[in-house]
């Protein structure tokens, strides 16, 4: 008889532990919604966390996100300024020229340093350039861990924040979830300014707005060189990491 309430047990608390994400994920849409209205005023976390019912450490780490995203910047004491979604562009095109996603010269270990991939705001925001840094729209999760930890012991601790940003990203339409294990998806209309930072079409209809208007890179034939050895060497930690236990972790 235990023998048999044994997958019931956990299949139960599968479902408890989903109907719990589900709840928080739309927790933070409802509080994407709110401050959507409330655009430039002074926001309380306190009142937030009471208000939105999420834990308030959860609740940071939402705030950190968000503000390493452009969406939101620090206000006086604990409180906190919507700044708007359509920061999020600025935001990457700012950070494409400053950290040189776009010199061909810059490989995948040059432009994350370990020492720059500790903590949720670093973590949030290097997450999103190397799809920048790769050209392409989906990325594993084990394999950024990986190269974010190399060398250290912290894969299994960056692969857990990992999750929990991709979660957060997740839940205001920043990217989606795919139906392969631990892989992110990049939403579509982010992934345009993606493809439109190195455009090597000069006959394309560009958006005036898009990160290659913006930063003017030149040299494509190179970079789209050196994109293709940075995706070799992001390849490559799949392979050097698959055997480990943290590696074969999934949502």
């Amino acid at each position: 008889m235990s023998t048999s309430s044994a997958p019931a047990q956990i299949h139960f608390k599968q479902r408890m532990k989903a109907n719990k994400i589900s709840t928080l994920s739309d927790s933070i849409q409802e509080l994407r919604k709110a401050l959507d209205k409330e655009k430039g005023v002074q926001n309380s976390i306190t009142k937030l966390s009471t208000r939105f019912n999420i834990k308030r450490r959860r609740l940071y780490d939402v705030v950190n996100v968000l503000i390493s995203t452009g969406c939101c910047e620090k206000g006086e004491f604990d409180c906190i300024i919507w700044m708007g979604e359509n920061q999020i562009y600025q935001k990457f095109a700012d950070l494409y020229r400053v950290r040189q996603i776009g010199n061909s010269t810059m490989t995948i270990d040059e432009l994350f340093p370990i020492e720059i991939c500790v903590g949720v705001p670093n973590l949030t925001i290097n997450f999103i350039l190397v799809y920048f840094a790769l050209q392409t729209q989906c990325l594993d999760l084990r394999i950024i861990a990986a190269l974010f930890s190399r060398g250290t012991q912290r894969m299994k601790t960056t692969l857990s924040k990992l999750y929990q940003i991709s979660y957060i990203l997740c839940s205001i339409g920043v990217t989606k979830r795919s139906t392969q294990v631990c892989e992110v998806v990049l939403e579509d209309y982010l992934y345009q300014y993606v493809l439109n930072s190195n455009n090597t079409n000069p006959d394309s209809k560009e958006d005036p707005l898009s990160i290659f208007n913006l930063l003017n890179i030149p040299q494509h034939d190179d970079l789209h060189e050196a994109i293709l050895n940075r995706r070799k060497m992001f390849n490559q930690y799949f392979i050097d990491n698959a055997y480990k236990a943290d590696f074969i972790q999934q949502f």
